[in-house]
């Protein structure tokens, strides 16, 4: 009998990386797993490896597609699974050797469908490191779930960073079989909070187990941390597959979505990195603000938590009255006009 399923997406990761995240995985106290491992389209190097690990260790089983991306590998990887409970590693991670063990014990004394661990975060800068809870949960509160659900939404405590993730989790394999729970394949930005959100949502027992059990490695090149010239549409992508799943926290979801929108200036579109022209940036703006989806998600919006200043262009955002970029952009030079009439003085 496999207890644990380890699905691992692999497409062009430093082999370095690749083969920490294979040893990890041979090093696995636990016998009765399965790492299920997909190329999405990998290079050959990649390949190779993969193939190799597969002949030295019979727990690993791997699996060749075309290019098709993160979400529709893992979705293949949840469909090849065995297991009574799945987890995920991303390729340049790694787990500690007991982690399938220690999770799956704990999953089957308290009879979970969801075991949340915790991460050690590893880099070039440090991080630190922060769990969820002081002690072991064997069952959360409803209390606990909400508190998760609205994290997912829109991550303000680092507490939750586990949660949020595809990984730091072992999940019962029928919760995504009975659920039909898959990963979103059109988004390309927090696919994972919308698994997540389903997961903690369809869930009936949830256990938190007080363990660092999986190696995050923080890489200043990995797609996460990636500068992206048209950020405001691909960060609310999420929001609007979580809104289908539940309109429990559609207040949180709208406000969420005015948070994203002020943010993408500073990230996006007035950053340096910027290399767009001024009229390319305005039309990336407008497709997203005059879009049914986003009007609709911006009306309940709570607009009384921003400053006077941001309210202003907050309410005419949620009335679609003005250019709200031009307006934005005002303040902006405003701001570094007075700041070199400061320094200047």
């Amino acid at each position: 009998m496999i207890k644990v399923s380890v699905i691992v997406p692999v497409y062009k990761v430093p082999l370095e990386y690749l083969r920490a995240c294979f040893d990890s995985l041979t090093a696995q106290t636990m016998q009765e797993c399965e790492f299920i491992v997909v190329s999405d389209g990998a290079p050959e190097a990649e390949c190779s490896i993969c193939e190799e690990y597969v002949a030295r260790d019979s727990r690993f089983k791997f699996f060749k597609r075309e290019h098709a991306g993160v979400s529709a590998t893992r979705n293949y990887g949840i469909d090849q699974a065995q297991g009574e409970y799945i987890t995920f590693v991303d390729s340049d991670d790694w787990i500690k050797p007991e982690s399938c063990q220690h999770a799956y014990v704990f999953a089957s004394n308290n009879n979970s469908d969801v075991v949340l661990f915790d991460y050690v975060p590893q880099g070039e800068k440090k991080h630190r490191q922060k769990c969820y809870n002081d002690f072991s949960i064997s069952i959360m509160s409803m209390k606990e779930i909400h508190d998760i659900l609205c994290e997912i939404v829109f991550l303000k405590n680092e507490k939750f960073v586990g949660a949020v993730s595809t990984c730091c989790k072992l999940t019962k394999r029928d919760l995504f079989v009975k659920n039909q729970i898959q990963f979103p394949c059109g988004i390309a930005v927090a696919e994972d909070r919308v698994v997540s959100y389903a997961i903690f949502q369809k869930a009936l027992r949830v256990s938190y187990l007080k363990e660092f059990l999986y190696i995050y490695n923080f890489r200043p090149s990995s797609i996460t941390n990636a500068f992206d010239d048209n950020t405001l549409k691909k960060n609310l992508q999420y929001l609007y597959e979580i809104k289908k799943i539940s309109a429990n926290h559609i207040q949180n979801i709208a406000d969420s979505a005015m948070n994203i929108y002020f943010a993408s200036w500073e990230k996006c579109y007035l950053n340096k990195k910027n290399k767009k022209t001024i009229f390319r940036r305005i039309h990336d703006v407008l497709s997203v603000v005059h879009s049914k989806e986003f009007r609709d998600i911006i009306q309940i919006a709570n607009i009384n938590k921003f400053p006077l200043i941001i309210q202003q262009e907050a309410w005419l955002l949620k009335h679609g009255i003005g250019f709200p970029f031009l307006f934005h952009m005002l303040k902006f030079l405003l701001k570094d006009t007075l700041l070199v009439w400061k320094i200047k003085k």
